[in-house]
């Protein structure tokens, strides 16, 4: 397992990357992160927050990476990502 620290608009960001796998922390508004592993093999991305995980396959996409199972909802593109699950919104989060 491989990891790297990245500084990103004055934030350090840590990745993780194992084979077919990498994993990002978003920061959202309110100080809440998401935790995201992406699965290569199985085509799913894994989001965590709050002590809760949602495994969510890959959903069609204009731009970006979209995974989706239908009720919960999470896009990424060019490091900033949506997350929407009932109950809950965050946008603008920032890898």
């Amino acid at each position: 397992m491989g990891k790297a620290l990245l500084m990103a608009a004055g934030l350090m960001v840590a990745t993780t990357s194992t084979a077919g796998a990498e994993t990002f922390t978003f920061h959202c508004v309110l100080q809440v992160d998401l935790t995201v592993t992406y699965d290569n093999k199985t085509q799913t991305a894994i989001v965590e927050t709050q002590n809760t995980a949602f495994k969510l396959p890959i959903a069609q996409s204009g731009s970006g990476a979209r995974y989706s199972d239908g009720t919960t909802t999470f896009w990424e593109h060019q490091g900033e990502a949506m997350f929407e699950t009932p109950g809950a919104s965050f946008t603008g989060c920032k890898r």
